[in-house]
């Protein structure tokens, strides 16, 4: 008789055909799926060590090609795929191809692509991404989309182009509200494009009639490094760089926008998988599947990224670099429960850094369109928070640095944050990029937490937006309540659990550091630094701002509600005091007080500009803070400060923003230092007056630089902005500074000139006014 029963004699004839199955199973790139998946003896693909139920995946020094993604479920719950201790493992998403190139004219060279690639959209040579051909061509440089043009479908362009159609025409929003991506489907006999799209964004279909480019068009192929590939003739035609010969050269293109995908069930939900040491890169670009609109916000997305988790818990993924990718790094879509993201590095991505989105089944009386509302609030369900458990809940992104992300794709956040709850930013630092480094969609369900944050050089290429951007349009945004003051409370009924940032760095490039729009609501922000554009709130309830230090720049207080006096204003350094658009005290509803308004070299005294404006701030005072060494950019205080000692502000770190992992923390602080180095002028400076605009300038000197708040001696001073003058109309004034004109910056007079007479009409210009730093479009 048997000793062993049958499902036990199959487990040990499956260990003889693995034997690695019991412990490790290894992988190299040169490995076969053959083998035993020994260290000796390695696999080849990790598909292929996940059908051997191994748990940990350990992938030698190498580069792993995938023409699709590595799907996970429930039955590989628990496994650990990683790279081995010290070597370095990449993981990319294009494939090689092997080509025959044929010289032809101006520097072009062409090669017939296997028939079974059936698109090419994105390539890469000797691991360089090149430039689909485009116009007008790219240009690293310029503020948008790497280069526009307004004539992109003037006629006698468009009738030049022989195959069109499956062109690609992308555009800033008109209001700079992200960007907008179309389709060509076709041209009529007079030359007049037709296009299918408006992908990307929720705030209409409109497009820049100046801010746009067009791609994929060959005609346009007129630049080193740009390509076309023909998809009927399967002929990839390529403009290579100085210095590449293209027949010893590497050549790959996209084969997947995915690599790693853990799909779970409700039954069955992948839980505690964790991805650790690897090099995640050249993932497809996905900006045309963006279709889906989220919950009244500017958004629509597309459900993918690098990594895809869907109904997971407890999965991790560690110490990874996300470089050259596509579309998003890591995207949770749905039910997330417990994940983690920490000591990840994101560069050079196509749209954002890590994304959590509820499935929005999710929200009650939820509406994806902006311009719709609940008729009446007789018909609100008025039941607070969630309807299903379908979104993410207690994740985290701990300790990573994220850069130079929304490359493709504008409408994008180096975190973003829809329909989820009790999410965790922590110690990341975020720069360059196009609109928000952390935005918040929407106020369901709350619970947030961003915390030791270092988040700067951000909105890039848009405008109207913030370092820290949220939006609240909830069910109970734009509701018609016939005159019953319940917005306050109605405002609860989606954001159930406070959101909290604190402990963090902020400065905005085009707007303004933290920007609360659109009634977003219960909120708690203290102990920020914010170095640029200041606080604004807009339409919402239930918000604190207290013990922030806002130096450059103050409060803009938008549109209040009335009964509104849930708001908190208190214990705060600001030199701009109440900025903006502030309507008057008679409508507001809330309390401020206690605050410090800094003016250098100032006697103590009340904050009489504050009491004007508010109303309140009785005990708010007026002077010198005595900040350290604003000049070099140390904002903490000294000992005597009287905002310490008359009102209570409590001091807090100023040095310990962003990510603190060593292996990022390098570079992080080097990024900074680059940013932050100031443009001033050498030599004395000649206080000339000259003629400008209509008005009078002259260079910044350093008697003035105290009285304006300036940290630096640089700049133009506006010495007369007539009525009617063209400094007038670009909102210049007397006593402003101009630092910089369309991102250039602007030392002195000199430099001034030259910038004006090479871009007489700049898109914006960065000026220092009343102790704040503003962008000014005109």
């Amino acid at each position: 008789m048997n000793r062993f029963p049958t499902t036990i004699i199959a487990l040990l004839l499956g260990l003889a055909a693995h034997p690695a199955i019991a412990g490790t199973i290894h992988l190299a790139p040169d490995g076969n799926d053959s083998h035993a998946g020994t260290a000796e003896a390695p696999l080849a693909s990790i598909g292929k060590a996940l059908s051997t139920g191994a748990k940990d995946i350990v992938l030698h020094a190498g580069t792993y090609r995938l023409n699709g993604p590595v799907v996970l479920s429930g039955k590989d719950s628990g496994t650990t795929i990683h790279a081995a201790p010290r070597e370095k493992v990449i993981l990319s998403g294009a494939c090689l191809l092997s080509l025959n190139w044929k010289a032809g004219a101006q520097g072009k060279f062409t090669a017939t692509v296997p028939p079974e690639i059936t698109g090419i959209d994105s390539l890469w040579i000797n691991g360089k991404p090149q430039v689909m051909a485009r116009y007008p061509n790219y240009d690293p440089a310029a503020r948008f989309l790497n280069g526009v043009a307004s004539d992109v479908l003037a006629p006698e362009r468009v009738l030049k182009w022989q195959h069109p159609v499956g062109a690609w025409l992308h555009a800033m929003h008109p209001s700079h509200w992200g960007g907008v991506h179309d389709r060509i489907t076709g041209v009529s006999a007079d030359g007049k494009v037709t296009t299918e799209g408006g992908w990307g964004n929720n705030r209409g279909l409109q497009m820049s009639t100046k801010e746009r480019f067009v791609e994929n068009i060959e005609e346009e192929l007129d630049a080193p490094g740009e390509w076309f590939f023909h998809a009927t003739t399967h002929v990839l035609t390529m403009m290579p760089e100085a210095g590449v010969d293209l027949s010893k050269a590497e050549v790959a293109s996209s084969c997947t926008g995915s690599i790693f995908e853990l799909q779970g069930s409700k039954e069955a939900p992948v839980t505690n998988v964790k991805i650790s040491g690897l090099t995640l890169t050249q993932t497809a670009r996905t900006f045309m599947k963006t279709r889906e609109a989220l919950q009244r916000s500017d958004w629509m997305i597309y459900r993918g990224g690098a990594v895809y988790m869907n109904r997971t818990v407890q999965c991790e993924v560690s110490d990874c670099d996300f470089i050259d990718f596509g579309g998003n790094g890591i995207f949770f879509s749905g039910a997330n429960q417990g994940n983690q993201v920490k000591n990840c590095h994101f560069k050079d991505g196509g749209a954002s850094g890590v994304c959590f989105v509820g499935d929005q089944a999710a929200v009650r009386h939820g509406f994806k369109d902006f311009n719709a509302k609940q008729p009446s609030l007789d018909q609100l369900d008025l039941t607070p928070g969630p309807q299903t458990d379908d979104y993410p809940m207690e994740c985290s992104v701990r300790d990573c640095l994220m850069e130079n992300l929304g490359r493709v794709e504008k409408q994008t956040a180096g975190v973003t944050i829809h329909m989820s709850q009790r999410i965790t930013v922590s110690h990341c630092s975020i720069h360059h990029v196009p609109r928000s480094g952390i935005n918040i969609g929407d106020g369901c369900w709350g619970g947030h937490v961003i915390d030791g944050c270092d988040v700067y050089d951000t909105v890039l290429e848009s405008g109207d937006h913030g370092s820290f951007n949220s939006w609240a349009r909830d069910r109970w945004w734009g509701l018609n309540l016939d005159g019953r003051p319940w917005e306050d409370k109605l405002a609860l009924l989606d954001c159930i659990e406070p959101v909290t940032l604190r402990n963090s760095r902020w400065e905005c490039q085009h707007g303004w550091d933290i920007d609360l729009d659109d009634g977003s609501s219960n909120y708690l922000i203290e102990n920020n630094l914010l170095l640029n554009g200041g606080l604004k709130f807009r339409e919402g309830y239930h918000r604190t701002a207290r013990n922030n230090l806002i130096p450059t720049n103050g409060f803009h207080m938008h549109v209040w509600p009335a009964d509104s006096d849930d708001n908190v204003v208190t214990q705060n350094i600001t030199s701009g005091g109440y900025t903006g658009n502030v309507q008057q005290p008679a409508n507001w509803g809330l309390h401020c007080d206690a605050n410090f308004l800094h003016r250098a070299g100032q006697a103590l005294g009340p904050a009489t500009p504050m009491q004007t404006v508010s109303g309140y701030d009785t005990r708010s005072l007026m002077g010198d803070a005595q900040f350290k060494d604003p000049v070099n950019q140390d904002w903490s205080l000294l000992p005597g400060s009287p905002a310490i000692t008359k009102l209570g502000f409590k001091p807090f770190p100023l040095d310990q923003f962003g990510v603190q992992h060593p292996r990022l923390k390098a570079a992080a602080m080097s990024a900074y230092a680059d940013y932050h180095t100031v443009a001033v002028a050498a030599g004395p400076r000649d206080g000339t007056i000259l003629a400008f605009m209509g008005g009078k300038v002259k260079n910044l000197e350093a008697s003035e630089k105290d009285r304006l708040g300036l940290t630096a001696v640089t700049g133009v001073l506006v010495v007369e902005a007539p009525p009617g003058s063209a400094l007038q109309v670009a909102h210049l004034v007397k006593d402003d500074v101009i630092l910089s004109w369309d991102e250039a910056p602007v030392p002195d007079a000199s430099a001034l000139q030259r910038l004006a007479k090479a871009n007489p009409s700049p898109i914006i210009i960065n000026a220092w006014h009343e102790f704040a730093k503003l962008g000014l479009y005109r």
